[in-house]
């Protein structure tokens, strides 16, 4: 076989969900959040995975310097061979963005201190 023949060939490959033609279907149970904040805990055979928003403190007294909380949005538990094809199709989808926009860069929050 020659050079460039072993070089068209197709490798097989396991299917994935972009690989593989999957409709997906409305469900009216689906939760859409938006979160700001994400807490991870581990165990043998899974992540959880807690996402939640950065919020005013509900019992803030108006008068005071505003304080704040996380209110938990969604909680999601994934085997770890999941969150490791979670963490590639992240990488995949930030380099892509990069490539295009340029290096995502943490924002940067002034001081309020007068």
């Amino acid at each position: 076989m020659s050079e460039e023949e072993k070089t068209t060939k197709p490798t097989p490959q396991t299917p994935t969900p972009e690989t593989v033609d999957t409709e997906w279907v409305p469900s009216k149970d689906c939760v859409e959040a938006y979160s700001n904040v994400i807490h991870m805990n581990w165990a043998a055979f899974e992540v959880r995975i807690r996402f939640g928003q950065t919020v005013p403190e509900p019992r803030n007294i108006p008068s005071r310097a505003t304080k704040w909380a996380v209110e938990e949005r969604a909680v999601i538990t994934m085997s770890w061979g999941q969150v490791k094809y979670a963490r590639d199709l992240m990488t995949r989808v930030i380099d892509e963005y990069e490539k295009l926009n340029g290096e995502i860069k943490a924002p940067t929050i002034p001081s309020l201190k007068s």
